[in-house]
């Protein structure tokens, strides 16, 4: 959002705290709500077969409040960073923090991979009997949470880019 939103954040120098943050921050929340949607589905898979769901030390809601408040954060300092770095004209080091986000994400899936790609009880997995991601209950449901997570990105995106090209060059 904050490279989208350039114009903008260059011309609220130095505040970051612009609509970009708020788009940023609206995103991180969605995705968290959509994907956490799953936690109710299929507890198990949610928390990637580490711990079966039974034996949380805490209620499933708060789990995936901390998933929330964990996304909400990410996404929050990853705007400010690379909205910090924008308006100093650090173009290489804005580009690095979002490159840094998208290593780290595609770290954390290419590590969590088999078990996202499996849906079932902890039992289910860890025997080679969880069904198969676009087999399972929940494929129709993150079929239609990928259109919601597009609006949600692609809609403030285009507000934002049209916003900042009505801006006069003084």
């Amino acid at each position: 959002m904050a490279f989208v939103a350039r114009r903008l954040l260059v011309s609220r120098r130095p505040d970051p705290f612009g609509p970009s943050f708020w788009a940023a921050n609206l995103f991180g929340v969605t995705y968290a709500l959509g994907v956490g949607w799953a936690a109710w589905q299929a507890p198990d898979w949610m928390l990637n077969y580490f711990i079966p769901v039974e034996r949380l030390p805490v209620p499933l809601f708060v789990v995936h409040l901390l998933f929330v408040l964990c996304c909400s954060m990410g996404a929050s300092a990853g705007h400010v960073l690379t909205a910090v770095c924008l308006q100093r004209g650090w173009t290489a080091r804005a580009v690095g923090v979002f490159l840094t986000g998208i290593t780290s994400l595609l770290g954390l899936w290419f590590i969590t991979l088999d078990s996202y790609l499996h849906v079932g009880t902890y039992q289910e997995y860890w025997a080679g009997a969880a069904t198969l991601l676009p087999e399972s209950h929940i494929a129709m449901g993150f079929n239609l949470l990928g259109i919601v997570f597009g609006f949600v990105f692609v809609v403030p995106a285009v507000l934002l880019f049209r916003a900042g090209r009505r801006l006069r060059v003084a």
